[in-house]
């Protein structure tokens, strides 16, 4: 005999995982939402749903939300955090893309930004920006009145909005974003990296993800000098040794991974503004560079 209830939650799984994804940036801690959330509605009855997705988007998003408010991982992380990266079809599940802005919000630089609301903000914002849902819809969810979720959306964007902009890749097309990365990859293999501070903007930043688990910065880098010194120093250390620089897909956007002889690799992205470079993100802790990739 089918069962039923997979089935059925099989057939929106890509729209629960988008959500739990953008609110918690890991992949693992998503999967754990949506595992509880299968097991909960495992225990349903399905005569008495009405719409389907509604009522898993309402298990999904309180789970999430009880996750981000018990086990706050970004405390006890070492170094900082950055969200864990999509990559090839991994981001293709993560829908919707009927509109850019949900393509968008699963930028590693949107997942950022939304490290600035709470939990219950956050997933008001995105239900509300991302997933087009009314007032009402979301009040039923979350369990505050519609007026109240109003004021929470308004407030969570205007958080948002009044972050510096040019924290957002959105303001370059994804074509000047792969041109600036590849002439970046052309003055890592340099002698030296003079003609790279043309690339960057004066007042960039750089943030790298070690986890504790490699050696990493471990406090984000501000300033054109202190970044040039950083990846002349990176240069001098590691270009005699690496073995392998592909070019690949992250979160929709475009990284270089980079693989040394000891295997411990390193993935780099940018985000761009005004044709300069902006912000320079750097994954190296291994629980989010996948041997698949």
């Amino acid at each position: 005999m089918p069962n039923t209830h997979l089935s059925v939650f099989l057939q929106h799984r890509a729209h629960c995982f988008g959500l739990a994804y953008r609110m918690l940036g890991s992949k693992t801690d998503t999967e754990d939402v949506l595992q509880e959330a299968y097991e909960r509605w495992h225990q349903q009855s399905l005569d008495g749903i009405e719409n389907t997705q509604a009522f898993l988007t309402t298990i999904v998003s309180r789970l999430a939300i009880d996750h981000l408010r018990k086990h706050n991982q970004r405390e006890q992380y070492v170094g900082h955090w950055l969200p864990e990266p999509l990559y090839d079809e991994e981001f293709t599940q993560a829908g919707p893309f009927e509109i850019q802005s949900t393509y968008q919000s699963l930028s590693m630089a949107f997942l950022l930004l939304l490290e600035q609301l709470n939990p219950t903000e956050r997933a008001v914002f995105l239900l509300r920006e991302t997933f087009d849902y009314s007032y009402q819809e979301i009040a039923d969810i979350i369990h505050k009145a519609p007026d109240n979720c109003r004021q929470l959306f308004r407030r969570a964007k205007q958080r948002l909005d009044s972050t510096d902009n040019t924290s957002s890749t959105t303001n370059t097309a994804s074509d000047e974003q792969q041109r600036l990365l590849s002439a970046f990859l052309a003055c890592f293999g340099q002698q030296d990296l003079s003609q790279f501070s043309q690339l960057l903007a004066d007042d960039i930043c750089l943030m790298a993800d070690g986890g504790g688990k490699v050696l990493s910065v471990l406090r984000p880098l501000h300033g054109r000098e202190r970044i040039i010194r950083y990846f002349n120093a990176l240069r001098k250390r590691s270009v005699d040794t690496i073995k392998d620089i592909k070019i690949i897909s992250v979160s929709g956007n475009t990284g270089v991974l980079i693989t040394p002889e000891n295997n411990e690799r390193t993935l780099f992205t940018v985000e761009c503004w005004n044709n300069r470079i902006q912000r320079i993100l750097i994954i190296r802790n291994p629980e989010k560079l996948p041997d698949s990739i």
